[in-house]
């Protein structure tokens, strides 16, 4: 197994050149094992002392849904816009005539707002996909946003809110340097509604939409508080007709993003703000994420492997879709580390290899930060409910790619260090 000293390496390396302002977490030199629970002698520090919280509104249960008409009216009533909605209602096309996209249509139209459906969200969205989504916006001159999809549908529609509101701006102007120029989003985005389908990447909480940067090969996004929605729906109903293979794989990033939201730079080892309120959104590990980001690692543990097995088991399927919001409230806050990384250095190939190392490198580096807990994930209650997919995937990870096998070890060394020093019992060689 690769030794600490190689694994702060790598990470010092690999994370001081992500651009994903979604998932990185830029690393200032210092050391990444000391948690320590705020700074008492702040005053002067060069490091942060203090986190701020914040994450969408959300309303939870069977059949909310059928609220999102109402509740556009009480957002915009909210924001003082007065006359008839106008709402852009973003999906995608293997959800147009789904039961969820035609409940949201109906209870739009119910209320008299005018809905106008874009539905030509490119699952994995890139450069020119978002810029469609902000043509239609500008084109029908939007009042609110409704999105019911995946993480892909909910970023495209954020990005759509963003330039209907800034309409001479370019898409490059807010995406975070060094790619983009990094500029403030305006504060008075219209209201945004989402509705997510799929138990995985927690955007209805978060203020990030990333996206392939086709020009050069890369993925990017604009990361920033004001673009989070305004409110999420979390219906279970959703859940029902749910694929097992895409609960599956959806799971897999709800694991993801709560174990390394747990295990991220803590938040007093990041270079310290010049003003408070230009916190960033990723702000490393802290007491408050730890809540939502173990929570969400438990009902994971506890739930996953029902809710693919069956997907008639409401309650399981409930249950990954609550992790789903709670790992975006911790991950949103707290940011990942080296797994997103490492899928940015595989790029963006088309090829059949390069995507199914990708599916490979998920499971596997998840299978292998649960081996190795022999120093024991049960520290956190949470049972190792993977184990028996170790040997199949890291096979297969070295089958395909045999360097992606040290990057992997490392991402589950640098999570398991982390945890170390966060878990009392949890212990890991030098």
């Amino acid at each position: 197994m690769a030794s600490k000293s190689v694994v702060t390496k790598v990470l010092s390396s690999l994370q001081a050149r992500c651009a994903c302002p979604a998932h990185s977490q830029a690393f200032n030199g210092g050391p990444v094992f000391h948690h320590r629970r705020g700074n008492s002698s702040h005053i002067g520090s060069a490091t942060e002392y203090a986190v701020e919280m914040s994450a969408s509104s959300v309303v939870f249960g069977p059949g909310v849904i059928h609220e999102v008409g109402h509740q556009m009216q009480r957002l915009r009533s909210n924001k003082g816009i007065q006359g008839t909605a106008h709402v852009g209602l973003f999906t995608d096309n293997n959800l147009l005539t789904s039961n969820m996209v035609k409940n949201a249509l109906g209870s739009l139209e119910s209320v008299g707002s005018k809905v106008t459906v874009f539905s030509d969200v490119r699952i994995e969205p890139n450069t020119e996909s978002m810029q469609k989504a902000v043509d239609f916006a500008r084109q029908n001159q939007l009042d609110g946003f409704v999105a019911v999809g995946g993480g892909s549908v909910m970023d495209t529609c954020k990005v759509a809110n963003l330039l209907s509101v800034a309409r001479e701006s370019d898409i490059f102007d807010f995406v975070n340097k060094p790619m983009g120029k990094g500029q403030e989003p305006p504060p008075n985005l219209h209201p945004l509604i989402a509705i997510p389908t799929t138990a995985g990447t927690g955007s209805e909480t978060t203020g990030v939409a990333v996206f392939d940067y086709t020009a050069k090969n890369s993925k990017t996004g604009i990361g920033h508080k004001s673009l989070r929605p305004s409110l999420g729906l979390i219906d279970p109903d959703s859940m029902l007709t749910l694929p097992s293979r895409v609960a599956a794989w959806s799971g897999f990033d709800v694991l993801c993003h709560a174990l390394e939201s747990y295990t991220a730079i803590p938040y007093t080892e990041r270079p310290r703000t010049q003003a408070p309120f230009i916190r960033p959104a990723y702000q490393g590990s802290n007491p408050i994420s730890d809540v939502w980001s173990l929570h969400a690692l438990r009902t994971t543990a506890k739930y996953l492997r029902r809710a693919v097995a069956d997907p008639g088991d409401q309650e399981a399927r409930s249950e990954m879709l609550l992790a789903s919001m709670m790992a975006g409230v911790g991950f949103g806050n707290a940011g990942v580390h080296l797994w997103w990384v490492m899928i940015e250095l595989l790029g963006l190939s088309a090829s059949s290899t390069t995507l199914i190392l990708q599916i490979v490198l998920q499971v596997g580096n998840i299978s292998a930060v649960l081996y190795h807990s022999s120093w024991k994930l049960s520290a956190l209650g949470t049972a190792c409910v993977f184990g028996e997919l170790l040997n199949f995937f890291l096979g297969a990870v070295f089958l395909f790619c045999p360097c992606s096998l040290l990057l992997l070890q490392s991402w589950s060394v640098v999570s398991a260090i982390q945890l170390e020093h966060k878990v009392p019992g949890c212990r890991i060689p030098d």
